[in-house]
């Protein structure tokens, strides 16, 4: 099958890259990517069709050799600025999506489009109080700007990333 099926032979290259700086004993930049090129060597699908003219149906085969394999992101990055003091916390971060493919055929109907998404988290550490101790409070807007894009897709379905939506929690450790 041109979706799910498997080709005859495939190849994954790619570099992924990660790294952190601290700044001030209270401020912290994360990062890291991951860059990739996920083609389909040699394969051939084959197809039923029905020709115009006759009406009778023929098999087409159709190369795929050389085509970005679906459901891959060509990059993925991430990047993290936190901030911490005392108890406090505060972290923003942002993640970026390259397109991908929903099909083998490179159909740009198919097509999941690159997004970005930025992500807040917020909160304190309390080491003991009112005899509980390692008490977490948090709070985070995950999609804080509300973009509306597509997560994944297969074939002609695509599949919604969430809205904004907001926790809150609690953690304590008995």
């Amino acid at each position: 099958q041109p979706i799910t099926g498997n080709a005859d032979h495939t190849r994954h290259d790619g570099l992924e890259l990660t790294g952190m700086v601290r700044f001030m004993d209270y401020l912290t930049l994360q990062a890291n990517a991951t860059f990739s090129d996920n083609r389909v060597v040699r394969h051939t699908t084959f197809y039923k069709v029905r020709e115009q003219w006759t009406g009778q149906y023929v098999v087409v085969p159709i190369s795929l050799d050389g085509r970005r394999i679906a459901g891959f992101r060509d990059v993925l990055a991430n990047l993290r600025v936190t901030y911490e003091r005392d108890q406090w916390f505060a972290s923003l971060a942002t993640q970026y999506m390259g397109d991908l493919f929903t099909d083998n055929f490179e159909d740009l109907e198919r097509r999941v489009d690159p997004s970005i998404v930025f992500n807040f988290l917020a909160g304190a550490k309390f080491p003991q109080i009112a005899g509980l101790k390692d008490i977490e409070l948090r709070f985070q807007i995950n999609n804080l700007l509300d973009a509306l894009y597509a997560s994944h897709g297969e074939g002609d379905e695509f599949f919604p990333a969430a809205e904004r939506n907001v926790f809150a929690s609690l953690k304590v450790n008995l």
